[in-house]
């Protein structure tokens, strides 16, 4: 390239000559371009606050349970019969007898079976209802929005 050529390159191109044939040299050259970047940034803007506040409401219902309870009968009933030895309490169905032995002083001493003492239990359910009270706890949000400020 002569100094001419080098005249019309600008600053940082590169340029290449080219001979034509009839004489002709064309110039090309290469032009930079520009290159743009981006940059992102964040800021945090307040667009506005909520309330929370909770509220308690409460409700009457009715508690339902089966209450179970015995109820006992005692019946003493004579017997005075002559014993060899004390026997043992024991059940007759849903009768529990409990036998009630004393020594008697004779000319010999003998075991008499006094009484038995019968005890019956009589299983019974009682429907009990009782009013109560069950509360529960609701959230409620409210928004409040900055002036100017889209929510």
């Amino acid at each position: 390239m002569t100094n001419e050529q080098d005249r019309y390159r600008p600053t940082g191109a590169s340029g290449r000559s080219a001979n034509i044939g009839s004489g002709r040299v064309i110039e090309e050259q290469i032009i930079p371009l520009v290159e743009e970047s981006l940059a992102i940034e964040r800021r945090t803007v307040e667009t506005g606050t909520v309330r929370v506040r909770t509220v308690l409401q409460t409700r009457e219902e009715v508690a339902r349970a089966d209450i179970y309870r015995q109820a006992v009968s005692i019946e003493h009933v004579p017997i005075n019969r002559e014993i060899s030895e004390v026997p043992e309490p024991w059940e007759d169905g849903e009768v529990l007898v409990i036998p009630v032995v004393e020594e008697v002083l004779v000319v010999e001493k003998r075991l008499m079976l006094r009484e038995e003492i019968r005890v019956t239990r009589a299983r019974q359910v009682d429907k009990v209802e009782q009013p109560v009270a069950l509360r529960s706890m609701e959230a409620v949000v409210e928004r409040q929005s900055r002036a100017g400020a889209k929510v």
